[in-house]
């Protein structure tokens, strides 16, 4: 065959091409109909009543996206039949009928919550037992799936008790806790309970705030090994500057702290690894589930906590005197020569100021 053959061919199968293309320029962004099982399952033993999620996923059809929002049929399945299967190795320990629950409302939004239902248990959950779920339909397996249960982490720091948690300009407060089986992903975070104070009534209420602390990561599921993090002050005044106003009749006073640490399960942790954003060139991310006939996540996880933690001195001086705390409003009480809220004044040279309280 010759080049110029070749190249015949070529030029009429590019022809052929655009004319079969040029036929049918309409975008078609819906597939063939069908329904797909959805369900969102998180267990934890430390609590008292465990939820399942079942559905169905979502199609408007040929009304897109608004098709069938405002309709209950769209959204959820019919009657089906939820078991909680607890295993020990590979032996049944028991089944649980999970409830059907309607007593949840859902804040009102785009899709209708009508016919909005959830499945419940209140069993106590054993923490080293591993749990499947199946999900019938006209007694017919629709959906199951299955996860190891995650026992709470050890927290080794900080320390709680009479020991202080201190936040200083250099090495800061650790944060440290040894693995524990099952678990990935370890998600924590630092919670300051404070009061507020408004003048000239010098009414006073309660508030906390929840400082975020990086997720980590366990290199193994076996529970061993430990992480280790650290939160210095500079960072933290400056995520109180952000969340906090400046309203120059609020006065704070800081009480003390909790900490929380969440472990999840190492399907969790990839099915949230997965759905975060992607920041780089490539875009498309794959798809993840661990449910058997459709989509969605069955996992566990739980939380370990130190409360009621006494703040360090030098952090409480941080916060009331500090340079980079000034204009917060942090605020000490003086009871001499007159009682008085002490704290740092950014409009005179950021400069200790005190207020007397009327008598």
């Amino acid at each position: 065959m010759t080049y110029t053959s070749i190249g015949k061919r070529i030029a009429l199968f590019a022809i052929a091409a655009l004319f079969v293309l040029s036929c049918d320029n309409e975008l078609r962004i819906n597939a063939p109909y069908r329904v797909v099982p959805v369900l969102y399952g998180i267990l934890d033993y430390q609590e008292d009543t465990n939820w399942v999620r079942v559905g169905r996923s979502y199609q408007g059809g040929e009304l897109g996206m608004n098709g069938g929002l405002d309709s209950g049929d769209s959204i959820y399945l019919g009657t089906l039949e939820v078991l909680l299967k607890e295993f020990n190795g590979n032996n049944l320990v028991r089944t649980i009928t999970m409830v059907r629950d309607e007593s949840r409302q859902l804040e009102d939004g785009f899709f209708t919550n009508d016919g909005f239902h959830l499945y419940r248990t209140t069993e106590e959950l054993d923490s080293t037992a591993r749990y499947v779920v199946e999900v019938f339909e006209d007694e017919k397996l629709l959906l199951s799936a299955s996860t190891p249960m995650v026992m709470a982490p050890r927290i080794r720091e900080p320390l709680g008790g009479q020991r202080p948690v201190a936040l200083n300009r250099t090495a800061g407060q650790l944060f440290q806790w040894d693995n524990t089986v099952n678990a990935r992903m370890y998600q924590s975070f630092l919670r300051l309970h404070y009061i507020e104070v408004t003048a000239p009534q010098y009414d006073s209420v309660y508030k906390s705030l929840d400082y975020i602390l990086p997720t980590q990561l366990a290199d193994n599921i076996l529970g061993n090994g430990r992480i280790t993090t650290a939160l210095t002050l500079e960072p933290y005044i400056n995520f109180l500057a952000g969340n906090l106003n400046t309203d120059p009749n609020v006065y704070r006073f800081a009480l003390s702290f909790d900490y929380f640490l969440t472990a999840a399960e190492d399907q969790l942790a990839t099915y949230i690894s997965v759905k975060q954003p992607a920041t780089g060139i490539v875009q498309d991310k794959p798809e993840f589930t661990n449910i058997n006939g459709g989509v969605g996540i069955f996992s566990s996880r739980t939380t370990a906590a130190k409360m009621n933690m006494i703040i360090a001195e030098p952090t409480i001086d941080s916060l009331v005197v500090g340079k980079f705390a000034c204009g917060l409003r942090f605020a000490r009480f003086q009871g001499l020569p007159s009682p008085s809220f002490c704290y740092c004044d950014p409009t005179i040279n950021k400069e200790v100021n005190c207020d007397a309280l009327p008598q």
